[in-house]
């Protein structure tokens, strides 16, 4: 379902829609609870608003943002953290478009970490807001178990990447990778290198 833009929003919603003129909102129908079970009962059914033309317009004119979001969902599946969805992750960097803007002399490498670190915190906080509305927390259903585990192993990831980055290039594609992938890219990087590689640069993928 297609809504005009002529329905009042919020301030923060309407100030950041209005940057894109020619796109559309849509109501997405959402099961309560996610029973699916019941999602062909109206009373079990609630809708949320999706801006999916918005978002990608936005990540569009924020190149540097898109191979970090792939980094992070491929981290995201080697660590098996099953509650955290695509769209959290794709939330968080809009939330931290400021990193990406003016970022041409910085490296995916470094940006790649600086994003973890974000993702620590929001770990740490038990809170990642909407890019649309500041009083919706998306990460509500996750425990407080879970959280500490994902938050303890990210943070030891980040210690062991802080300690070995400048001499072990492979620190972070060990994170990232799974150990079938890991063993292949050690092959494929074992081969001869001329004298002139830099043996300085850092792995990611």
């Amino acid at each position: 379902m297609i809504f005009q833009k002529k329905i009042k929003l919020k301030h923060l919603l309407e100030t950041r829609v209005q940057k894109f003129p020619n796109r559309y909102w849509f109501a997405v129908p959402k099961p309560l609870n996610n029973d699916r079970g019941y999602f062909g009962v109206e009373e079990y059914r609630y809708w949320r608003m999706s801006f999916y033309e918005y978002e990608k317009d936005i990540l569009s004119c924020n190149g540097r943002a898109k191979p970090i979001i792939r980094h992070l969902k491929k981290f995201r599946d080697t660590q098996q953290w099953k509650s955290i969805s695509s769209y959290y992750i794709e939330t968080l960097c809009l939330q931290e478009l400021d990193i990406f803007q003016n970022s041409d002399r910085v490296s995916c490498t470094s940006l790649f970490f600086t994003m973890l670190e974000k993702l620590s915190i929001v770990f740490h906080d038990r809170k990642l807001n909407s890019y649309w509305t500041n009083n919706l927390n998306l990460l509500d259903n996750i425990s407080d178990a879970e959280f500490q585990n994902m938050e303890g192993r990210l943070n030891n990831i980040i210690k062991d990447i802080k300690r070995n980055i400048r001499d072990d290039p492979y620190v972070i594609a060990r994170h990232v990778l799974n150990n079938a992938e890991f063993d292949m890219l050690h092959i494929q990087e074992s081969e001869p290198e001329s004298e002139s590689s830099n043996q300085s640069r850092c792995v990611i993928i």
